[in-house]
């Protein structure tokens, strides 16, 4: 049989329906281009299933064709697929908004949940385009700050142990209720509005008078014994700084005028110090009391320059008891002579000094006359110390008249401090027999004399 074709119009409308049609009868290929439009095609007709992956590109959606209605609510659009410029329309959602770097606003950002940042020093900050400053809040190594970032400078902090640093000033209008202690280095105002107070009074009290507790509560002293004047100068037992330095600070015990004894204590069981400073040396000199060996020293440029214990006064660092200076003294002796004979208006007086264990000794003895001529050795006794017994100690004689000795040959008179002894005799140089001194011979006929001596000699 043969076929004849038939054109679209040769047949009649509606003379070919859905169910005179195979299935897949009909493919794309026998179908014009734009032959099915959407009158054509039944409701629900289309479903996901008979569309093509990839078959629907955006070329093929019209403008605005795909509203809300059209979107599944368990859709879920991967935020990188979207780039979304919402205008002045608010941003509402139930779950939650998760940035890794910034969330930028210019106008109100609402929750009603939490809102979270979270980073190793998260920030926020607050941007004021109308006006300075701009502010953050700022959380980094523990602590949580307010921030002036347009002035660079933390204006309130709170730390992890819980204190508030607030870096400048504060001003509070209601009030400030404080259940713990409030610390400042100032206050202001006249205190007329605080409560629980007790008011103070100071008996006593006086220009530059040190105030001191009474032992009753509320009430404090002013002592009139120690005072401090307006140069610094600590006075004590007087209000007065006459006699006191007047180029340096100073300290002043006692008035010049009063009959009481002043002193100061200084107290220890071990040591006790009255140190010098400058800037260099916190003791370049001290008085240094040691109880335990019971000895003071003196120090001077950092160093000890002398010290005094029980052997007496030492040098430097020395210790050595042979080495100390342990007595120092001046007085009058007067000379006993023997062997003058009868002498008439004889005056005999001395003066000795004695440093440690060396005594230095001065003598005279005068007359206006003698009526026998005594005998040879003449000798002096009576000196202020008994002389050390291992030997003579020379001594001299200054100038005599009326002397003869029991030689021909007169010369210099000399003589010794007797060893072991407090006496001692005058002797004279001579070539030949004895050298005793008298008042014999032509020499010694004189009726008025006199003899000037001195020596130096050391006791055990």
């Amino acid at each position: 049989m043969t076929l004849t074709q038939i054109s679209t119009a040769g047949v009649k409308d509606d003379a070919v329906t859905a169910g005179k049609i195979p299935a897949n009868a009909v493919g794309s290929s026998e179908l014009a281009d734009n032959a099915v439009d959407t009158a054509a095609i039944a409701a629900d007709a289309v479903t996901g299933a008979k569309i093509a992956d990839d078959a629907v590109a955006a070329e093929h959606i019209a403008d605005n064709g795909i509203t809300n209605a059209h979107i599944n609510s368990s859709a879920a659009i991967a935020g990188s697929k979207i780039s979304p410029d919402f205008g002045s329309q608010n941003i509402t959602t139930t779950g939650a908004i998760t940035a890794t770097t910034s969330i930028n606003t210019s106008g109100n950002l609402g929750c009603n949940g939490q809102l979270q940042v979270v980073s190793s020093a998260p920030e926020v900050i607050l941007t004021d385009t109308n006006a300075n400053s701009d502010y953050s809040i700022v959380v980094n190594t523990g602590q949580f700050r307010i921030r002036d970032e347009t002035n660079s400078a933390n204006r309130l902090a709170v730390n992890s142990d819980g204190h508030v640093d607030i870096y400048g000033n504060l001003d509070v209008g209601a009030g400030i209720d404080c259940t713990g202690t409030c610390t400042a280095t100032s206050f202001a105002g006249d205190g007329s509005n605080l409560t629980g107070i007790t008011s103070t009074t100071i008996n006593n009290n006086a220009d530059n008078r040190v105030i001191t507790g009474s032992g009753t509560a509320n009430t404090l002293n002013g002592e009139a014994n120690v005072n401090i004047d307006s140069s610094g100068r600590l006075l004590i037992a007087t209000n007065t700084a006459s006699g006191a330095s007047t180029n340096a600070d100073d300290l002043k015990v006692g008035s010049e005028s009063s009959g009481s004894q002043r002193g100061i204590t200084i107290g220890s069981a071990i040591a006790c110090n009255i140190r010098f400073a400058d800037a260099a040396d916190d003791t370049a000199g001290a008085i240094i009391y040691n109880h335990s060996n019971n000895d003071i020293t003196f120090t001077a440029g950092s160093s000890a320059r002398a010290s005094i214990d029980a052997d007496g006064l030492k040098f430097g660092t020395d210790s050595a008891a042979a080495n100390a200076l342990n007595d120092y003294e001046e007085g009058s002796w007067t000379p006993t002579m023997s062997n003058t004979g009868s002498l008439s208006n004889g005056v005999a007086s001395g003066r000795y000094t004695k440093v440690g264990r060396m005594v230095h000794f001065v003598a005279k003895l005068t007359w206006s006359g003698r009526s026998n001529n005594g005998g040879y050795n003449i000798t002096f006794g009576s000196l202020p110390f008994t002389a050390a017994s291992y030997f003579q100690f020379p001594i001299y004689v200054g100038g005599s008249e009326g002397f003869s000795d029991n030689n021909s040959g007169n010369t210099h008179i000399g003589g010794s401090v007797i060893a072991g002894n407090s006496t001692g005799q005058f002797r004279v140089s001579s070539s030949t027999g004895s050298n005793e001194i008298s008042f014999n011979g032509s020499v010694g006929a004189t009726n008025a004399g006199y003899i000037y001596w001195g020596g130096t000699y050391y006791i055990n």
